[in-house]
């Protein structure tokens, strides 16, 4: 009976490891696309409305604790967007130091309002969010002068091939 049992059991997995090998080797193609959706964003100089380099502390996703950009000099960003929502708002924080040596820290928050729709991307990727910038505005407006959409189709992003798509957001910074 045992031995039986040890020949089922080592049949079994030799069945199941030829069917493994079956469906691996029939896939024509893996996906190589992403599935996020994120805006981007150019910084502008407020006083001469070219692209500028911003200096940030951080921006940070409201209503969590990841922080996407920590002490650094963005000239763009890639915000993502909330796949079951339709408004994302970013922490957006600068210091300076003022003339009497004291470290001033400003904060913003970039509020994105879209509307959110699927579409077919391929056989192998199936379906993605995308979505379409209706307003964005900057509360507080310490940094942020003033927030234009450049293109409101926001499409999917590939984080890993480094593609970034047309500009969707203009951010003119003091």
């Amino acid at each position: 009976m045992i031995q039986c049992v040890q020949k089922g059991t080592k049949y079994f997995s030799r069945g199941l490891m030829a069917v493994l090998i079956v469906l691996l080797c029939a896939c024509e193609e893996f996906c190589e696309e992403s599935n996020r959706t994120a805006a981007v964003v150019n910084f502008y100089s407020a006083e001469t409305e070219l692209p500028a380099a911003t200096r940030i502390d951080a921006i940070q996703g409201l209503g969590n604790d990841s922080v996407l950009f920590l002490n650094t000099s963005l000239q763009s960003a890639l915000l993502p967007l909330k796949p079951d929502a339709d408004t994302t708002a970013y922490i957006i924080r600068t210091s300076m130091v003022a003339a009497n040596d004291v470290t001033v820290t400003e904060t913003d928050t970039l509020i994105i309002v879209y509307t959110r729709h699927t579409g077919f991307i391929s056989s192998e990727c199936g379906c993605a969010g995308f979505a379409e910038i209706t307003i964005a505005y900057a509360a507080g407006r310490r940094i942020i002068d003033s927030v234009t959409v450049s293109n409101p189709n926001v499409r999917t992003v590939s984080y890993r091939s480094q593609v970034i798509n047309a500009e969707n957001i203009r951010l003119y910074c003091r």
